[in-house]
């Protein structure tokens, strides 16, 4: 399994909010990977 994968299972089992389980399966990679760039972003900037 590689990493956006593992990223896509991940906000499968825990959708982010306003996101269904649905969306985030039919979700492209560069989605996937733009979700995870808000987020750390939105978390990790002081």
């Amino acid at each position: 399994m590689n990493s956006i994968e593992q990223l896509r299972q991940m906000y499968i089992d825990n959708p982010p909010l306003g996101h269904t389980k649905e969306e985030i399966k039919n979700m492209t990679d560069s989605e996937i990977l733009d979700i995870q760039y808000i987020l750390m972003t939105y978390f990790f900037n002081d």
